[in-house]
């Protein structure tokens, strides 16, 4: 169940029930108003690739368990 849209001025939120474990999840934004950038596709992309991506999901060597 997804709850109601609360305003936390300037950010915000809803609360849902995960249907696998039943924990009470958050999710949380800060919207924005669009800019001119918004406006430019290439500034919009976020370029990347397969290594890039690969390495990002790599714990750093100080926060491996």
């Amino acid at each position: 169940m997804v709850g109601e849209l609360i305003d936390l001025n300037p950010y915000r939120s809803f609360f849902f029930d995960d249907p696998v474990n039943g924990l009470r999840l958050e999710y949380t934004v800060q919207p924005h108003q669009p800019g001119a950038g918004d406006l430019d596709p290439l500034r919009r992309q976020f370029r990347t690739n397969l290594a890039l991506f690969g390495a990002a999901a790599i714990p750093a060597a100080g926060n491996r368990g």
